[in-house]
């Protein structure tokens, strides 16, 4: 699984798009994803099942929708997003979290920051929760 934020186009310049979907060759079922907004807010978006295609060309994803305001980077926009999903074969119960950190967030750390935009650490990268 991947999720990301983005700043919107064309007319949308000014808002804030959140982006997921499924990994190359693995699908999910029953996914919960949670945007964790820098204003404390929380946008969730839920879906049945993610199923990439052999051919890549689903038009279905990956999956975006509007989470609100573009705050001048992913980091200003979203603190974290979490997806939560089971496997295809309904074995396990995942978890995926993905941090945006700031500038100041990397220096706590005891970091320098990162010089491209995206200025995210990966927390977790599917980990099992059940």
């Amino acid at each position: 699984m991947f999720a990301d934020v983005m700043r919107g186009n064309g007319v949308d310049i000014d808002k804030a798009i959140g982006s997921y979907g499924p990994g190359r060759d693995r699908g999910a079922i029953d996914v919960k994803v949670t945007w964790h907004l820098r204003d404390g807010r929380k946008v969730v978006d839920r879906a049945d099942a993610l199923i990439p295609e052999p051919t890549g060309r689903n038009p279905h994803l990956p999956r975006n929708i509007l989470i609100g305001p573009w705050m001048g980077s992913a980091a200003a926009t979203v603190e974290r997003v979490t997806v939560e999903y089971t496997d295809e074969s309904r074995l396990m119960r995942w978890r995926f979290t993905r941090r945006f950190m700031t500038d100041d967030e990397w220096r706590a750390e005891g970091y320098e920051p990162r010089t491209d935009l995206r200025r995210e650490l990966t927390l977790d990268s599917d980990m099992p929760v059940g």
